[in-house]
């Protein structure tokens, strides 16, 4: 994978841990902290996509949020919301792996942006830098591996 972090946008990760725990906090109901703020490298260049890990009651969960573009936007029409609703079904239906999508905030007043948190999933993930169909496990993928992915 690429060292390279290529986010659109990047913001103070040690404010953000503080915002992102007050948040999680107020809609758990529980005291969460936040650590191992991140940005994924070689990826998320269509969103702020920030990984994280919370702790609650001594139990840590990997998570992710995805904040909603602002002036840098790689595609026309971002559908945000639409993003979010569509993990989620896939999610429900188990017909496609996908992270579970956890909450979805709408209010800008929370990180200047509407947002939304979901598990972090292991697996790995093609990159735009260097663009996996250049190199990587995409392009040395067999025709019988293509077809699985």
């Amino acid at each position: 994978m690429s060292d390279i972090i290529v986010a659109p946008e990047m913001r103070d990760l040690d404010e953000l841990a503080v915002q992102l725990a007050r948040w999680l906090s107020d809609k758990t109901g529980n005291v969460v902290s936040v650590s191992n703020l991140d940005y994924p490298r070689g990826a998320g260049q269509s969103h702020e996509t920030i990984l994280f890990d919370a702790e609650q009651d001594g139990r840590t969960q990997g998570y992710v949020v995805r904040i909603k573009p602002g002036s840098f936007t790689v595609f026309p029409d971002d559908l945000f919301a639409e993003q979010y609703q569509i993990m989620q079904a896939m999610h429900e239906g188990g017909h496609v792996r996908v992270a579970r999508p956890c909450w979805f905030e709408d209010d800008p007043a929370v990180l200047g942006r509407p947002f939304f948190v979901m598990e972090k999933a292991v697996g790995r993930v093609p990159v735009s830098v260097p663009p996996y169909r250049d190199s990587g496990f995409v392009a040395e993928a067999t025709p019988k591996q293509r077809r699985r992915m």
